[in-house]
């Protein structure tokens, strides 16, 4: 259940938002909110309150003025800074399932934003919502990587070199190698010329016969 805010009380609870979480982007402030109010207008409301944010604004500032921030030495003990950012990570909805992490594993709500919100239906919600994001992310992937069909007895090849320290103009695959034996739909044994390996049909490219002109 999510309760309607006018716009003055809905900007007081954005700016509280915005600021006690860290001062989140506009997106993470818009998600917050609308975890329990509504409001109309509620994404331009956040808009306009993050861009106008002071402090983000001298933040974004220094970024163009000196660049990014690069590695610093600690002020406190990692183990401490650890601690910390686990319990951050604990306490931050994800967005695959709608809730934070602490929420679902016990019921632990400090923010106070799951007060009416069961938390049984909740962990089911929050599954039916992980296995929709994984679904769709699987089906993103096979678009852009389509799924190799070995058997056995064929010619592939593969990559053998490493991306560090690979020169220039050196080639990427070697062989033709022939498979020795499917393992799985993505481990394959192949046969080498001192051995046989197992590869990942990620290294692997079906070979194809060079093409001879007649003339």
């Amino acid at each position: 259940m999510r309760y309607y805010l006018p716009e003055k009380p809905a900007i007081e609870e954005m700016h509280r938002i915005h600021v006690e979480k860290g001062h989140l982007g506009i997106v993470k402030t818009i998600q917050h909110f609308s975890i329990k109010y509504c409001a109309t207008n509620q994404n331009q409301l956040a808009i306009d309150l993050v861009n106008g944010c002071d402090i983000c604004k001298r933040a974004k500032k220094q970024i163009r003025k000196y660049g990014e921030i690069g590695q610093m030495e600690p002020t406190r003990s990692w183990t401490a800074l650890a601690k910390e950012a686990i319990t951050e990570y604990k306490h931050t909805i994800h967005s695959s399932t709608g809730y934070t992490p602490s929420f679902l594993l016990d019921g632990s709500d400090p923010d106070e934003i799951y007060q009416d919100v069961d938390l049984v239906q909740a962990r089911k919600l929050a599954f039916n919502t992980s296995q929709a994001a994984h679904k769709i992310s699987k089906e993103r992937i096979e678009r852009k990587h389509k799924v190799l069909q070995l058997k056995e007895g064929d010619l592939v090849y593969e990559n053998l070199t490493d991306e560090s320290n690979k020169e220039k103009l050196e080639s990427v695959f070697s062989g033709p190698f022939e498979i020795t034996n499917k393992i799985s739909e993505i481990i394959y044994e192949i046969k080498l010329p001192n051995k046989i390996e197992r590869v990942h049909i990620g290294k692997l490219k079906p070979y194809q016969p060079p093409i001879i002109s007649e003339n």
